[in-house]
């Protein structure tokens, strides 16, 4: 009966050990999903300031482009005499925009 009795005591005891570490190992799980979650977040919010950031410049250099257009339209056909260190530097902000 002793004996019995020990076995149980053993059992139970081995029992609570696992559902210890069980729990143990839930809440590595969890605190692993918070560090993810939070991480991912980062990183999503980063890439979208980015891109954000991307389409601001695309946005602006087209307007640069339109502004630049229209300035060589208005002035290279009336002023045929346009200094050619002047076309030259207008180039080279275009090209270094």
């Amino acid at each position: 009966m002793a004996s019995s009795d020990t076995r149980i005591e053993s059992a139970t005891l081995k029992r609570k050990l696992a559902l210890e570490k069980m729990h143990e190992i839930e809440k590595n799980i969890e605190e692993t999903e918070t560090v993810r979650a939070e991480r991912d977040k980062y990183w999503n919010d980063l890439i979208s300031k980015e891109t954000e950031k991307r389409n601001v410049v695309a946005v602006d250099l087209e307007n640069y482009q339109q502004m630049l257009n229209c300035y060589w339209s208005l002035n290279f056909p009336r002023n045929k005499k346009f200094s050619y260190k002047v076309k030259k530097s207008l180039l080279y902000l275009w090209e270094t925009f």
